[in-house]
């Protein structure tokens, strides 16, 4: 770019100085340009009267000055001309610097403008009362003009280095004052290419349209009329590329509001194709907070959205806030659940270990629940782990309602927490699908458990598509590279956990848990009658029926954890006056809670209750004569103690 620097004061010519001046311009003028002075110089011209208007001396085309008077015996058309050849031969022979001032002639009340020390435009008072003002102020306007003038660039980008991404194209803008042909280089030519566009009309501007073919930097030359400009072109890949995350399909009424997020991240996860060397990181943390159980939300249709940054060494950084659709379905219809599987051998975890693991039951049979309940006996905090693997070649779609709770010191309320959340997604269908590619594993729960807490979980699981799927519940020290695993986003069904072999191949399997158990529902009808016997029925008592899979399987699962007990009374007033009528929860086992469901509506919690305390769950005012049926839905919860009892009295 041309550089311009203000003089301060000038010192009168002599009319020696301006011979030399003189000379020197024509010795220019008769002797060729050398290399020193093949750059860019500023065009200088001289514009003709044409129709009423007066010539001009122009630089770059732009007008410095308008003269149509006389002096000093020059005609007008001579002072053009002659201010024309001076301005010229300064800008060549200081071309890229010059110096602009204005200033009074000494002796007389002309004033000069001087270009580089020497005299170029001389403002007479003929010219200044035609023009209007001094001599001096219009020495000064053609001053600036012609600084102004001077220092347009030939050529120019708008920044020294662009960047562009390999596969796609940016555009550049060239700006200048130089015409003709343009002429483009670079260094290599292998990071991009270039394609010159149409010059805008009014001139200019020229749009390059640079394409990027490999990772590299490069310079990009463009020569135009002998002016030159560079720009650096850094040609990098994009560090990774975000399609349309498949949206996060949800079931029922309510659900909490961590899993939902924990859905829409994983969706995103598995919508983003990484380059080689780059990583994902999320750069916002859930807007609900990073514990399970954190908030229940409504389901509804709507949009997570999700902040991430896609970065790499030499790569493009993608920053997006990713919109995840929330989508509102329905649950499965679905048999109830014929099997149970139960993890809670160890219920004391005293070493990093795989806890339990055993393949879903086939849907036409029946869901599968799982229940597992397990305390860190551990000196160091642990990371429990639930994985479902998909060992098969054809993906796997499940529906899951249920819920984690804890980890908390109180192994009682832990298993009421987890309860209280399941009988609830149980009652309204609360839950979400998912979806396991071949040869993959996907985990559900990611829960550091420090040492000597609990967690416990119940789980509702109807597999809709594919070949059953393995549950395996894990718990590992927290420098184990599985704590590297994202909750929902599918991995290798291969790897180690716990220091034992986990990959899909059958043979490197730890042997399935033997702490499966079938149909784990019972049905009651009793009937109670006002000044009759009292009505007693134990929850909890043992006597289900285990699905064996192996000679070591348990006879019977001491308490029917998991089991669901749905029990209906007839409950009749046979007498000539109203009676009222309790049904209560009576623990007989020891300290024990209970979560109790009343007529598909009502619920009625117990957090916790002594042995033998009498807890009222249900009040019932019956006329003489009348007859009700109440319908009650409960399940012994893990971490109490069970059996109990329900009783019907007045």
């Amino acid at each position: 770019m041309t550089e311009i620097i203000t003089a301060g004061a000038r010192v009168p010519e002599s009319p020696r100085r301006v011979v030399i001046v003189f000379a020197a311009l024509l010795l220019f003028l008769l002797f060729p340009k050398t290399a020193a002075h093949a750059e860019w110089i500023p065009r200088v011209a001289v514009l003709p009267p044409a129709k009423g208007t007066v010539g001009a001396v122009t630089v770059n085309e732009r007008v410095i000055a308008r003269l149509r008077l006389p002096a000093e015996s020059i005609p007008a058309a001579g002072r053009l001309r002659q201010a024309a050849a001076l301005i010229d031969q300064q800008l060549r022979l200081f071309p890229g610097k010059v110096t602009v001032e204005a200033a009074r002639r000494t002796p007389g009340k002309d004033s000069a403008v001087w270009l580089n020390g020497t005299p170029v435009l001389i403002a007479t008072e003929a010219d200044a009362k035609e023009q209007g003002g001094s001599t001096l102020s219009l020495a000064q306007r053609w001053a600036s003009q012609l600084r102004s003038a001077a220092s347009l660039p030939a050529l120019r980008f708008p920044l020294r280095q662009i960047i562009v991404p390999v596969g796609e194209s940016r555009t550049l803008e060239l700006k200048g004052i130089a015409r003709g042909p343009l002429q483009l280089s670079s260094s290599t030519g292998n990071a991009f290419s270039a394609v010159v566009g149409e010059p805008a009309p009014s001139g200019g501007t020229t749009q390059i349209r640079l394409i990027g073919r490999n990772p590299g930097n490069e310079q990009l030359v463009v020569e135009r009329d002998g002016a030159t400009a560079a720009v650096e072109v850094i040609v990098q890949p994009w560090a990774g590329f975000i399609s349309t995350p498949a949206p996060v399909v949800l079931t029922g009424a309510s659900v909490d509001a961590a899993t939902r997020w924990d859905l829409a991240v994983a969706s995103v996860k598995k919508s983003v194709r990484l380059t080689p060397g780059a990583a994902l990181k999320l750069t916002g943390e859930s807007p609900y907070g990073s514990a399970r159980e954190s908030k229940m939300v409504p389901i509804s249709s709507g949009t997570e959205t999700v902040p991430v940054e896609i970065s790499g060494p030499n790569m493009l950084t993608r920053r997006s806030d990713v919109p995840v659709r929330i989508s509102s379905s329905v649950p499965p219809v679905a048999l109830p659940a014929t099997t149970l599987l139960y993890s809670n051998d160890p219920e004391g975890i005293t070493r990093p270990q795989v806890l339990f693991t055993a393949r879903l039951g086939e849907r036409s049979k029946g869901a599968t629940r799982l229940l597992y309940h397990h305390q860190s006996r551990l000196s160091t905090d642990a990371l429990f782990l639930v994985d479902l693997i998909n060992d098969s070649e054809t993906s796997a779609r499940l529906h899951l309602r249920g819920a984690t709770a804890g980890p908390v010191i109180d192994t009682v309320w832990v298993g009421y927490r987890a309860g209280d959340a399941f009988l609830q997604a149980l009652s309204d269908g609360s839950g979400y699908y998912l979806d396991i590619p071949a040869r993959s594993r996907i985990r559900t729960e990611a829960i550091r458990l420090p040492a000597g807490q609990t967690v416990s979980g119940i789980q509702e699981m109807v597999q809709t598509a594919g070949q059953p799927v393995q549950v395996r519940i894990a718990a590992v020290a927290e420098s184990d590279e599985e704590k590297n695993y994202a909750l929902f986003t599918p991995a290798p069904s291969a790897g180690t956990v716990a220091g034992q072999v986990t990959a899909a191949t059958p043979s490197a399997q730890p042997p399935p848990s033997d702490a499966r158990f079938a149909d784990p529902h019972l049905t009651l009808r009793n009937e109670y009658r006002v000044g009759g016997r009292w009505d007693f029925v134990t929850i909890g008592h043992g006597n289900t029926n285990p699905s064996a899979t192996s000679a070591t399987s348990a006879a019977n699962l001491i308490g029917a954890y998991g089991y669901l007990y749905d029990i209906e009374w007839n409950l009749i007033n046979p007498t000539d006056k109203a009676a009222s009528v309790r049904i209560s929860f009576t623990p007989t086992a020891g300290l024990a809670s209970g979560v109790f469901w009343i007529d598909g509506q009502t619920i009625e919690r117990v957090p916790q209750a002594r042995e033998q305390q009498e807890i009222q769950i249900l009040r019932v005012q019956l006329m003489p004569g009348e007859q009700r049926r109440v319908k009650l839905r409960t399940m012994p919860l893990a971490g109490s103690n069970y059996p109990a009892r329900l009783v019907v009295h007045p």
